[in-house]
């Protein structure tokens, strides 16, 4: 079965989705990934698109955070944010970035002040640069 992952593609974290609910060849980025879920073209993912793509309702819930009954792209891209802050200070360590099977390098480039962590702001940053 094909998968696809979906959010922070940097992180090597997404929401898999079975091949079966989406077309057959894999977009590059996880933004067409996103798109690519989001079958009525809104940007923003339906409870419906949500379980057409094999996810359970209770995720829906805990994604939407504004609880508006869609989840944005930045919404799904927080929430996998916070899986990888493990100590829930809101940013990213070296040692955290690593733990989710990431590169020294990687880190170097995402940190953009060289503060040695990781912000929201400087990993969306990062993957625009990247066209994630």
């Amino acid at each position: 079965m094909k998968t696809f992952m979906i959010g922070l593609a940097m992180l090597g974290l997404g929401v898999t989705v079975p091949g079966a609910a989406m077309a057959q060849s894999a977009p590059a980025g996880a933004a067409e990934k996103f798109k690519a879920v989001d079958t009525n073209g809104d940007g923003t993912l339906s409870r419906e698109e949500w379980k057409a793509a094999g996810r359970r309702d209770r995720g829906f819930n805990y994604v939407d955070a504004d609880k508006d009954g869609k989840i944005t792209p930045a919404e799904l891209q927080a929430e996998k944010f916070k899986a990888v802050d493990t100590n829930g200070d809101g940013t990213l360590s070296r040692e955290e970035w690593k733990a989710a099977g990431r590169r020294d390098r990687g880190f170097n480039y995402v940190d953009a002040d060289k503060d040695g962590k990781i912000t929201p702001a400087e990993l969306q940053t990062a993957a625009a640069k990247r066209g994630m």
